[in-house]
């Protein structure tokens, strides 16, 4: 069920999990080495990390001890927020919970156990005046994070979304010489599209949720992996139309508009 371009080829892998389907090729299927735990070591699990690192790997210390894979997310908005946590679920189910994970987010990375640097509330803001008004936090949690960063070193960090954020992050993180896996694409094809050039700069691999997005990125010569959208087997509504109309007091013979607000403030 996926594919990837501008590189080798992936196998695709499938992990069932709260009843969504995710599709991790790069991040899961592919594997380097793997470090088995020496006998005294009472953890059974085998630390693996994604065959993208190989080529960028740093040569520090902390890569070549035995523990979890160290995993920086970075997901500044709600849905980013509950990919982020499906992600962790899926990666800690196929590392046998050997997975320690940090970074940006919500509550339900936080549910997930992920160890929130910086919360997402406190930096997803729209609007000109609102930027403005709050741009001396949003660069002081810019760098709490980049100082856990250099702190913790993480093997890899999956930046999910959130363009403004994320792009600033990623350069940071390549100076660092940490990989860059980007999951959930900003829409280059459709605005600003110089920003592509950020991401052939200092992003490792693009994860994509829908397939024209690989034919994009691989014809600018950018690894990507196409691993279909987190939403697409959730469980559908169960309730009738009828009986959501008598819940909400709507008349269902009638057409109905839904207003949904965004996930920023």
């Amino acid at each position: 069920r996926g594919g990837s371009a501008g590189g080798g080829r992936g196998k695709g892998g499938l992990v069932r999990l709260q009843g969504c389907t995710f599709f991790f090729s790069t991040l899961a299927a592919k594997t380097a080495k793997k470090v088995e735990y020496p006998a005294p070591v009472m953890f059974p699990w085998v630390f693996t990390t994604p065959d993208i690192l190989s080529a960028h790997m740093s040569t520090e210390k902390n890569l070549n001890s035995l523990r979890p894979l160290r995993v920086l997310i970075s997901a500044g908005e709600a849905s980013g927020d509950m990919y982020g946590a499906e992600l962790m679920a899926a990666l800690r189910a196929l590392h046998g919970g050997a997975v320690e994970c940090f970074g940006l987010g919500g509550e339900r990375m936080a549910e997930a156990g992920c160890e929130l640097v910086v919360q997402a509330r406190d930096v997803a803001v729209v609007g000109l005046f609102e930027v403005l008004s709050h741009l001396p936090g949003i660069y002081l949690k810019f760098h709490k994070l980049l100082a856990e960063v250099d702190r913790q070193r993480p093997d890899v960090a999956v930046l999910i979304d959130f363009p403004d954020w994320n792009f600033r992050l990623a350069k940071q993180l390549h100076r660092r010489g940490i990989p860059v896996v980007y999951y959930v694409s900003p829409q280059l094809w459709a605005w600003r599209k110089g920003r592509l050039k950020l991401v052939q700069r200092y992003v490792n691999e693009m994860l994509v949720i829908f397939p024209f997005e690989r034919e994009f990125y691989a014809q600018h010569g950018v690894q990507v992996e196409f691993v279909g959208h987190p939403l697409s087997e959730l469980e559908q509504p169960k309730v009738s139309r009828e009986e959501f109309a008598r819940r909400w007091g709507l008349d269902p013979s009638r057409r109905w508009i839904a207003l949904l607000p965004g996930s920023r403030r």
